[in-house]
């Protein structure tokens, strides 16, 4: 089994940053292992506002293209016809969104 990525050392702020990082587990843990770097560092969770209520989940490119030599290698993984990973930020983040309509309704 692939080892997987924890946001726990995040520091949640209230429940609802625990859920919200708990998504961000759930689309790192579906990224390709095969590229750990993604996994592991590029993948990332930043809040928008100071009261916790706005967030994003998004891939920071500057950490994947310093070790993949430059060309866009997360917009490669998700599109190109050559990659054997095509769609999975897709179909990753419809998981995380599909479990944060679960637990927040």
């Amino acid at each position: 089994m692939a080892e997987q990525r924890s946001f726990s050392n995040l520091g949640a702020y209230d429940d609802l940053d625990r859920i919200i990082l708990y998504a961000a587990e759930i689309i790192a843990n579906q990224s390709p292992y095969d590229t750990g770097t993604l996994r592991f560092n590029a993948i990332k969770v930043e809040w928008v506002d100071v009261e916790h209520t706005e967030f994003r989940i998004y891939i920071d490119e500057s950490a994947i293209a310093r070790i993949a030599g430059g060309f866009n290698y997360a917009k490669w993984l998700n599109e190109s016809p050559d990659s054997p990973h095509r769609g999975w930020w897709d179909r990753a983040c419809l998981d995380a969104v599909n479990y944060l309509r679960r637990v927040l309704g």
